[in-house]
């Protein structure tokens, strides 16, 4: 009987933390990626990353975000997609959340798309408000920052939207930024010199090694789950997401919010 009950209360308290207390603890997670012919300016600049917001209402989550970016202030914010869940459906609300988001940085916010931003029956009307808020949404393109750093937007891998050819010739030396909701980008570059920042992976959500590579929703290279990957001079992130999908639980896999250095640390 006294095991009966102790395992209640394991179960009881695993679905606390689960639903209540992994969820919500965003975590700030620093790296720096030592790209070659960055200027000093750039080394100075803060490059800050979320993804997969999956916003459905404004929350206490959203909230703490909003406050998180608020205590980084960073020059450049990159939205790696899925900013809307495939069942959001509350515009008004949502146009409110992307003005606020919007202004936490001090450079327009930059954005690609998510295989939900595909999914949601209301996509366009989406789009449209986050385009009139101010964030720039890349699909397939390139722009230049500043001091010859090349920032490319690819469409969203996962659901075959990308087109790497659209963002071709790059230059070999010249540091480059690749935003791509999806690491299943990862073997298709051929790059030197570069920093790819994905999502989708949720770090595994519910993050069980070895269990998690059958749900990772990858269709290969399912070892991309989480964290800093590296492949001679071209580094990949890959960012554990601040939303959930399917179940509002997590396990092994906090929120997070990327704050990222160029160049090299000295």
């Amino acid at each position: 009987m006294i095991i009966k009950e102790i395992l209640i209360l394991l179960i009881f308290f695993l679905s606390v933390y689960c639903f209540l207390i992994e969820p919500n603890r965003i975590k700030k997670e620093e790296i720096t990626i030592p790209l070659e012919n960055v200027s000093r300016d750039l080394k100075n600049r803060t490059f800050v990353q979320v993804s997969d917001i999956h916003f459905k209402k404004n929350s206490f989550k959203t909230e703490k975000l909003l406050k998180l970016l608020d205590e980084i202030h960073p020059d450049y914010l990159f939205i790696t997609g899925d900013l809307i869940d495939g069942k959001t459906d509350n515009l008004e609300e949502f146009r409110v959340f992307v003005s606020e988001l919007r202004n936490r940085s001090k450079n327009l916010p930059i954005m690609v798309l998510g295989n939900h931003e595909y999914k949601n029956p209301k996509s366009k009307e989406f789009l449209k408000i986050i385009k009139e808020s101010g964030i720039k949404v890349l699909r397939n393109e390139k722009i230049i920052l500043e001091n010859n750093i090349v920032l490319v937007g690819i469409d969203d891998p996962h659901t075959h939207h990308d087109d790497f050819s659209k963002v071709l010739p790059l230059s070999q030396n010249s540091p480059k930024i690749i935003l791509a909701h999806s690491p299943e980008i990862f073997r298709k570059l051929d790059l030197e010199n570069a920093l790819v920042l994905c999502g989708h992976t949720h770090g595994g959500q519910i993050d069980i090694p070895p269990l998690t590579k059958f749900i990772l929703p990858l269709a290969y290279d399912k070892q991309y789950k989480k964290g800093l990957f590296v492949k001679e001079r071209l580094f990949m992130y890959v960012n554990r997401g601040i939303g959930e999908t399917f179940l509002p639980i997590r396990f092994n896999s906090f929120p997070e919010i990327t704050i990222i250095k160029l160049g090299s640390k000295d």
